[in-house]
């Protein structure tokens, strides 16, 4: 029986299916690569498996062992959370020139290694290109040598590999460690325009790969079309002979660039409309300022000096909640608003005569960290310090369950998330390194499976749409986003032109705002459009599925808005 639990199928080609998987021995993520003995015979097999268990490098995916997983041979193999290059181009369409070369200069280090191994790999291209996440960037690595050739049997091997990516030669049954290097060279060319340089019918490709030469924009920096056009020769004995040499043009036109104070391009370019005309529909004034904001379908609620307050998109006049205790903290659900008054304890809604639960040791109530199912079913709280296991209440039977967490090294907790009516989420900071840990449970209190990112994530919000998607920020690169998705586990990183404050969850995806302005991003991080403000926002919110709250104050006076989403141009979206 393996001893890898399968979560989930995450790609699939000619040859056979890629599934994400979890190793309780290795409380880890992995890939099984299972393979169809017909499509991928024996020989084919052995001689991957032959490569992959002799390799260890970085920037090569490292395959650690064979398994069996229903009667099918699997390579148990890193599992990119990244996803592939191919899925960052399709997300980003080109990138900018200095992550194109640092990522350029990771495959031919990867290149450099398997080609001092003797053998060539024969089949680079976006898709066989995997990335692990850093905590600044991606981390590239090469995969797929089902189609490698050892040096000594060029002569004799056959037609395969990508006809977009192959080198001239490769037509003729031809290789050689510079045939990889020509594919690294239309690798580049997409990264940095968005395109290949020849597109059309293998028989087209083919013919272009002969004797056309590739358009090279002349805006591109003069070491970047240098090095591309050695790289893209016709000729072998033309171009870099090495991955090494390569590798140094790369790192030099990277550096110059450096030096010369190139910006890291942001996702949503300059050119991206903003709408700065709109007008809210309802507008609450405040004499004091909220200093907590969220809504339960279209009624917004807010803690305004202690007092919580409701507010509604019709404009009627906003109405006071009468509570026991000054107010410290808003929750919601999809169904209804909990409070957390200054004591620590925890109410329902307007059913404030008694309190649901009391939140930890009254002295320590404002450490703990609470997170509440959408339908109010059952919620879990911890204290942040993790001195306790989590505590999973469920209503109104009053069963409770606790959870310890897979990992005793562990610094604070930072979220709990009620993933579905089964399923939760914890958000935990690692003492060491400044990374984080996502452990996920089930209502009854058991611990399923963790994973890890390597940086500090704050503000995590759920989809509306797939509660298995989550959007948060990063301290460590204040003008990034991170994409979460847990079934199966893939992490994006989109890059701003601003640093977001507060996040939203939308019916098609994200509202994200800083002090100046609001954009509507897509469940896939596409920008929709967006508004500038102008007051200081102090918070933001859900308005039910046709707009937005926004809060705000000068110093002086504020006012709640609710603002419809065809005022931010995202009716096409309805």
């Amino acid at each position: 029986m393996s001893q890898y639990r399968p979560l989930g199928l995450v790609g699939q080609g000619q040859y056979g299916q890629v599934y994400l998987a979890y190793s309780p021995l290795q409380r880890g993520l992995v890939a099984l690569k299972a393979l169809h003995p017909q499509r991928f015979p024996t020989r084919n097999f052995l001689r991957e498996l032959r490569f992959l268990l002799g390799f260890n490098h970085p920037q090569v995916v490292r395959c650690h062992t064979l398994d069996y997983w229903q009667g099918r041979r699997c390579l148990v193999m890193d599992y990119g959370e990244g996803g592939t290059l191919r899925g960052l181009l399709e997300q980003e369409r080109h990138l900018p020139l200095l992550l194109a070369l640092e990522l350029t200069a990771e495959v031919l280090a990867g290149l450099q290694y398997i080609h001092g191994q003797g053998i060539i790999h024969c089949d680079i291209k976006p898709e066989n290109i995997l990335l692990r996440l850093t905590r600044q960037a991606w981390r590239a690595q090469i995969s797929d040598l089902g189609v490698a050739r050892i040096e000594a049997e060029v002569e004799s091997a056959g037609h395969t590999g990508s006809p977009a990516y192959m080198a001239p030669e490769r037509f003729y049954g031809k290789y050689s460690p510079t045939s990889d290097l020509y594919a690294v060279g239309i690798l580049l060319f997409e990264m940095m325009t968005g395109e290949r340089p020849f597109r059309g019918t293998p028989v087209e490709l083919m013919s272009a790969h002969l004797s056309q030469s590739p358009e090279i924009s002349p805006g591109l920096p003069f070491l970047v079309q240098t090095l591309l056009r050695k790289a893209l020769s016709k000729l072998p004995q033309k171009r870099y002979q090495t991955a090494a040499e390569m590798s140094r043009a790369v790192k030099l036109a990277h550096d110059v660039l450096l030096a010369e104070g190139k910006q890291f391009y942001p996702l949503f370019p300059k050119s991206a409309t903003w709408f700065q005309a709109w007008q809210s529909r309802t507008t609450y004034p405040l004499d004091h300022p909220l200093t907590e904001l969220i809504a339960v379908e279209e009624a917004a609620y807010g803690i305004c000096d202690h007092q919580i307050f409701q507010f509604s998109v019709d404009g009627s006049p906003r109405s006071s909640m009468a509570i026991q205790a000054p107010a410290k903290k808003l929750y919601a659900s999809q169904v209804n608003y909990y409070y957390r008054d200054a004591v620590g304890h925890l109410y329902l809604g307007e059913q404030s005569a008694s309190a649901l639960i009391p939140l930890g040791h009254p002295e320590h109530h404002e450490n703990y960290v609470l997170g509440i199912e959408a339908q109010g079913k059952w919620l879990v709280q911890a204290p942040a310090d993790l001195s306790q296991p989590l505590e999973i209440m469920h209503w109104p039977r009053g069963t409770v369950y606790t959870c310890a967490l897979l990992n005793p090294e562990l610094s604070r907790l930072q979220h709990l998330i009620s993933v579905n009516a089964r399923y939760g989420l914890a958000v935990v900071g690692v003492s060491k390194g400044q990374q984080t840990q996502l452990h996920l449970f089930n209502r009854r209190g058991q611990a399923l499976l963790m994973t890890g990112l390597p940086f500090r994530i704050r503000q995590v919000t759920q989809s509306r749409r797939d509660p298995w998607q989550f959007l948060a920020l990063t301290p460590d690169q204040p003008q990034a986003l991170i994409l979460l998705r847990l079934k199966p586990w893939q992490v994006q990183r989109l890059t701003l032109s601003f640093s977001p404050r507060w996040i939203t969850a939308t019916p098609w995806g994200y509202a994200v705002a800083d002090q100046e302005r609001v954009v509507g991003l897509s469940e896939t991080g596409e920008l929709l459009g967006g508004i500038a403000v102008k007051d200081e926002l102090t918070g933001i919110a859900l308005g039910g599925d046709r707009g937005l709250w926004l809060a705000s104050w000068d110093g002086e006076k504020g006012k709640l808005e609710w603002v419809e989403f065809s005022a931010m141009g995202l009716d096409l979206i309805f």
